[in-house]
């Protein structure tokens, strides 16, 4: 039995700022790849430009490093519930990954870089279970939302800057290669760090005695998916993860080229290196000004066949961008705004919100706060798809207050429905679950709808999973209550 505890235990502050620092990096080190895609797409080594499945190709790239993620953190999720030394484990997966993410910056090849960003994956997954389980072993059940949330609010915060450092370099003179470069060094410090923080006991901060006793894998996982909030709980975040996860990959993408002026010029022409038939086939659409790629591509549809499209449409589409369009290093540096902003509005306060309603005696607080966010940010989210620029801006806006309402309270449902003693596991699993079944197949899909289709398309195909995961929230408001009342008594011998 594990004895109880009102407050943080000792040294829980450094434990909070180190865990966000490192979150941060995480956070930052992911997004560093969207920000730089439209430039990858450009380099002739890669081969991308033109493929008709470009997109999908470029999308996976993404896809590649959350395989790995989510394969590897039920690994070292089982190892974190086990192993003695738990920041040693999360120092040597940080610098592993730092260094990996420098070796991105060097990939001569397409399969390279898949290569680096499935290596990033491994080395992220061993910190991903085990840092929340050591943030639940420092604060008591009354504290965990709102510290849960701030480390939470380095996922819209760490991937802005990741946004904005990947479009500002890749525009820069430097190139899209120092991104990669230039978060190296503080991966390290940070690793490092780790191996000088003291090890807090398992469980110290429960608020009652907690039943405890070695569990195999097996059993720890069957524990949870027989949990309901834990069930509901995952599954709704994983198929928000699904729209979201998706749309993160794309977003630099698709504003860069919503945003874009296209015209048939000689530039297009030499791009393709046309013929006089097609240029005969082409000539009904010069002298027009296209705004939007989507615009200019179904322009394009009416005159080509699909398989001329597909072979012609990369190349017609760089070669016909022009110069007055907006630049990429803007565009991320809106976007990185938009999102620590609103991302950090929204973390913030759906912990809040959802601390509010259970002092209020509402005890499914969380998933209430999580459901309801869904259905608020839905229709922005559409909306984003129709509304010109600049004010399209504002609906993203709106939409990701909607969206990251959840991101506090569905991790807070985790800590609070598991034991101690398989908590590292039942993170493991929910990162499996969530990119399995999430963001590792969105970016393809949106990648193959909008090489085939167009972005709006493939944006309206994944929204409708925002609304599924507002009905699996709705109905975990039935089961928190009971399932924190029991988690104390889940590893009770029989």
């Amino acid at each position: 039995m594990n004895s109880s505890a009102e407050g943080p235990a000792p040294g829980a502050r450094k434990v909070l700022f180190l865990l966000i620092a490192i979150s941060m990096m995480n956070y930052i080190d992911r997004q560093i790849l969207a920000g730089v895609m439209p430039e990858i797409e450009k380099e002739p080594a890669f081969g991308l430009l033109g493929d008709p499945d470009a997109k999908f190709w470029k999308n996976l790239l993404a896809t590649a490093f959350l395989v790995s993620y989510m394969v590897s953190a039920p690994l070292f999720g089982w190892v974190g519930d086990r192993i003695g030394r738990r920041w040693g484990l999360v120092g040597l997966a940080i610098i592993f990954w730092s260094l990996i993410s420098g070796v991105s910056g060097l990939a001569i090849s397409f399969n390279m870089l898949f290569i680096t960003r499935c290596l990033i994956g491994v080395g992220e997954g061993a910190y991903g279970p085990v840092g929340m389980a050591l943030l639940s072993d420092v604060f008591p059940p009354k504290r965990r939302g709102f510290v849960i949330a701030l480390v939470s609010a380095t996922i819209p915060v760490g991937s802005a800057f990741g946004f904005a450092i990947g479009t500002i370099v890749a525009g820069s003179s430097l190139g899209w290669r120092w991104a990669f470069y230039l978060v190296v060094l503080p991966g390290m410090i940070l690793g490092l760090i780790c191996y000088l923080m003291p090890e807090p006991r398992r469980g110290q901060s429960e608020t009652q005695p907690v039943a405890d006793r070695r569990v195999g894998p097996w059993e720890a996982i069957g524990l949870c998916l027989r949990i309901p909030s834990y069930l509901l709980s995952t599954a709704g975040y994983t198929a928000m993860t699904f729209c979201t996860g998706g749309i993160a990959v794309v977003v630099i993408d698709y504003v860069y080229e919503r945003q874009g002026i296209y015209q048939l010029t000689e530039k297009s022409y030499a791009a393709v290196a046309a013929d006089d038939a097609l240029r005969r086939k082409l000539a009904p659409l010069e002298g027009r000004e296209y705004d939007g790629a989507d615009e200019f591509k179904n322009a394009l549809r009416g005159h080509l066949t699909q398989a001329e499209l597909g072979r012609l449409w990369g190349p017609l589409r760089e070669g016909s961008r022009l110069e007055k369009s907006p630049e990429l290093g803007p565009v991320g540096v809106y976007f990185g705004g938009i999102l620590v902003v609103g991302g950090l509005l929204a973390t913030l306060a759906g912990s809040f919100l959802a601390e509010t309603l259970k002092r209020k005696g509402i005890r499914f607080g969380d998933f209430l706060v999580s459901g309801t966010g869904a259905l608020l940010g839905l229709p922005f989210l559409i909306a984003l798809l129709y509304v010109p620029f600049p004010y399209a801006w504002g609906m993203l806006f709106v939409a990701i207050l909607g969206l990251f309402l959840n991101t506090g309270p569905v991790n807070t449902i985790l800590a609070n429905t598991t034991p101690p003693a398989i908590r590292s596991t039942a993170f493991a699993l929910n990162i499996f679950l969530l990119h399995a079944l999430g963001d590792v197949i969105s970016p393809p899909i949106i990648g193959r709808v909008t090489d085939r289709f167009d972005w709006t398309t493939a944006f309206l195909v994944i929204s409708g999973m925002v609304l599924l995961s507002a009905v699996l929230w709705f109905t975990g408001c039935f089961f928190q209550k009971r399932d924190e009342e029991r988690m104390p008594w889940l590893l009770a011998k029989k």
